[in-house]
C-alpha cells in the first residue's frame, strides 16, 4: 500500500483507442493491475486473499461460496471478474475457471438444448472451480435458464467452488431474478465498487497513458484526472483525445492537459439540453419538471436536472430555478444537496447520473 493505494496484480481493462492518429505509437493496450485507493480498500483485501492462494490444494481459497460485485458502469467489475478467471486458469489450469457474460451464459444454454447436449453443458459449467457469470441484472427471466442457474449455484456449493456475479445494483435487489436465487447470491460475499478517487485516478491514467506509449508527466496525469467529470471510461476518454496529437515535452504536456480540458468544458450542454435529455431518460414530460408536481418520479428526476446543470453547464442557483418553472433558490440548492448525498449510497442514482453524463458530454 503506498499513498492509500493497492494495486491488484490482474490486468485487464483493454484500451483501444478510437483515433487512429497515434502514428509511432500503440492505439491499444491493457491496464496491468486494477487500481484501489481508500473508496475500495475492502475489494482489494478480498482479491489479494483470493490471489494468495496458488497451491494445489484450492479449498480454502473458496470461501464464501459465492462472491457478489455491484456498481455502476466504469468502477471495474469486469476488470476484476475476468482478471481473476485469467489468474486462476493459469495457477489451476484452463478447465479451472470460465468467464461468461449473462447473454452468453443463455446462448450456451440454448445451444446445448438445441444440439441435445445438455448433460454436457452442465458437466462443464458445474465442475469447475471458479465460475463467473458477468452482468447477471441482463439475464432474461427465462423459466428454464433461471432453472439451470439455481442448479448450477448448488452445484458450486456442494463441491466447494466459488461463483463470482458482477450486477449494476446489488444481487438482492434484482427484479429479473426470483427470490430464492436473489437469497442464494446473497448468501455469499456482496462487494460495491465505488467510483476510483483521485489518487486512483491518477494512478489510472499514469498506466492507461503508459500503455499506450504515451507517459504523460506527473502534472499532466493529476490534472487530467481532476479535471475530468464522469467514469474511468470519460477518463479514458479524454486521455486519448490528448494522445491523437504528436509527442511532446512533459511540461507541454500539462500545457496541452489545460487546453484540453478548457476545449471539454467550452462544449458544455446548455439547461435546454440537460432538461430535454433528463426528461427522455426518465419519461418525464419537461412539462412536468417545469409543474409543482411532488409526485416522486418527478422530484427524482427534477433534482437530477438540478444536480446536472450545476455539475455540467455550471449554472447558478438561480439560472436553474427559472428554467424549472420559477423555483427559488433554497429549492434548488436542497435538491443539488439530495442527489450529491444519494450518489454517495444509492447506486440507482449513480448509474442514472453516469449514463446522463455520458449522454450529454457526448453530444
Amino acid at each position: 500500500m503506498v499513498d492509500y493505494l493497492t494495486e491488484i496484480p490482474l490486468p485487464g481493462r483493454i484500451l483501444v483507442s478510437p483515433n487512429t492518429r497515434l502514428a509511432g505509437h500503440h492505439t491499444s493496450g491493457a491496464l496491468p493491475s486494477y487500481v484501489a485507493g481508500p473508496e475500495n480498500r475492502l475489494v482489494a483485501a478480498t482479491f489479494n486473499r483470493l490471489l494468495s492462494n496458488n497451491s494445489n490444494d484450492t479449498t480454502h481459497a473458496f470461501a464464501p461460496h459465492v462472491l457478489a460485485l455491484f456498481g455502476h458502469s466504469g468502477v471495474g467489475k469486469t476488470h476484476l471478474a475476468l482478471g481473476l478467471v485469467r489468474h486462476w486458469q493459469h495457477a489451476f489450469g484452463v478447465d479451472a475457471a470460465q468467464y461468461t457474460t449473462a447473454a452468453d451464459f443463455r446462448r450456451l444454454i440454448t445451444d446445448a438444448i438445441d444440439t441435445n447436449s445438455v448433460g454436457e453443458f452442465r458437466r462443464q459449467c458445474r465442475t469447475r472451480q471458479l465460475l463467473v457469470i458477468d452482468d447477471i441484472h441482463r439475464l432474461s427471466s427465462d423459466d428454464y435458464l433461471l432453472h439451470e442457474l439455481r442448479y448450477t449455484l448448488d452445484a458450486y456449493e456442494e463441491n466447494n467452488g466459488l461463483i463470482v456475479v458482477t450486477s449494476h445494483r446489488p444481487a438482492d435487489t434484482l427484479a429479473n431474478l426470483p427470490p430464492d436465487i436473489r437469497s442464494r447470491l446473497a448468501s455469499g460475499l456482496t462487494l460495491q465498487l465505488a467510483p476510483p478517487g483521485s489518487a486512483a485516478r491518477t494512478r489510472i491514467i499514469r498506466h492507461a497513458s503508459s500503455a499506450l506509449g504515451r507517459a504523460l508527466s506527473d502534472d499532466a496525469a493529476h490534472r487530467l484526472a481532476d479535471g475530468v467529470n464522469g467514469t474511468v471510461n470519460d477518463m479514458l476518454g479524454a486521455l486519448f483525445e490528448l494522445c491523437a496529437a504528436p509527442q511532446t515535452t512533459a511540461r507541454n504536456d500539462a500545457a496541452r492537459t489545460e487546453h484540453l480540458l478548457a476545449a471539454r468544458a467550452a462544449r458544455r450542454p446548455t439547461l435546454q439540453e440537460i432538461l430535454a435529455v433528463v426528461a427522455k431518460y426518465t419519461n418525464v414530460p419537461q412539462k412536468q419538471l417545469k409543474s409543482g408536481s411532488r409526485k416522486q418520479s418527478i422530484v427524482s428526476a427534477r433534482a437530477i436536472v438540478v444536480y446536472l446543470a450545476r455539475e455540467l453547464a455550471a449554472a447558478s442557483y438561480d439560472q436553474i430555478g427559472r428554467i424549472l418553472g420559477g423555483r427559488d433558490h433554497t429549492t434548488i440548492m436542497h435538491n443539488y444537496k439530495k442527489v450529491d448525498r444519494e450518489l454517495a449510497r444509492d447506486v440507482a442514482t449513480q448509474e442514472a447520473v453516469a449514463d446522463l453524463r455520458r449522454i450529454l458530454m457526448s453530444r
